[in-house]
């Protein structure tokens, strides 16, 4: 069974995954879109760490953010 055109929307999330496994999932669903808001500290957990990019948390799909 095949799936097309799947589009998927999160709403706050946190990372949850490598760099691996964000590369991995955003090959199998590209239409993938995370909603942030700015004073929302969910979607900066677990914490990203630039001097371990390859073994720290990574968000997967795009973000629309919203301020306000």
């Amino acid at each position: 069974y095949e799936m097309k055109n799947i589009q998927m929307v999160t709403f706050g999330q946190p990372r949850i995954g490598n760099s691996i496994f964000a590369e991995y999932f955003n090959a199998l669903l590209p239409n993938t879109y995370r909603i942030t808001h700015a004073h929302d500290m969910v979607p900066h957990l677990p914490p990203y760490y630039s001097l371990i990019p390859r073994r720290t948390y990574h968000h997967f799909g795009r973000e629309v953010s919203i301020e306000s």
